[in-house]
């Protein structure tokens, strides 16, 4: 007669999962150029330049933006605001191999109406991308804030 018992291992299976990280689809890059410091007191235009990535480049899903401009006063009264439905910018594949990303840039220009010499200016750009519908608008990007000086 052969002596069988029965062994029962006990095991915890409780799996510890990493903390989620939502995928970037879309990012602006945190510094906006201007194509200058400082504007004329007659009317002048701000030219942001603007990078950053981009998962998608079909046009499915559109970049929105929204460029301001107000007085550096406590107020910060506007002076100038212009929303842009779709964003029209040109993509290349820099740096795609380390990110999976594309690139895209954009050069927006931001009209700025007569205002007294010596008025601190302050401009905003934030960006938007998701469906091209207001209940769809996700992924806000906002940047980074300048300010000019009227000559």
């Amino acid at each position: 007669m052969i002596a069988s018992g029965v062994v029962i291992w006990a095991c915890n299976k409780t799996t510890t999962l990493p903390a989620y990280t939502a995928p970037t689809i879309f990012s602006v890059s945190s510094k906006v150029t201007h194509s200058k410091d400082s504007i004329v007191n007659s009317g002048d235009t701000v030219v942001f330049k603007v990078q950053g990535n981009i998962s998608d480049t079909t046009g499915k899903y559109v970049i929105s933006a929204t460029l301001k401009s107000t007085d550096t006063t406590g107020a910060l009264n506007p002076i100038t605001v212009l929303f842009i439905k779709k964003v029209i910018p040109a993509y290349d594949t820099a740096g795609f191999g380390t990110s999976g990303l594309y690139h895209w840039a954009v050069n927006l220009s931001l009209p700025i109406p007569a205002v007294a010499s010596k008025t601190g200016i302050k401009t905003t750009a934030t960006f938007a991308y998701g469906l091209n519908l207001s209940s769809e608008l996700g992924n806000l990007v906002g940047t980074d804030t300048k300010f000019l000086h009227v000559k």
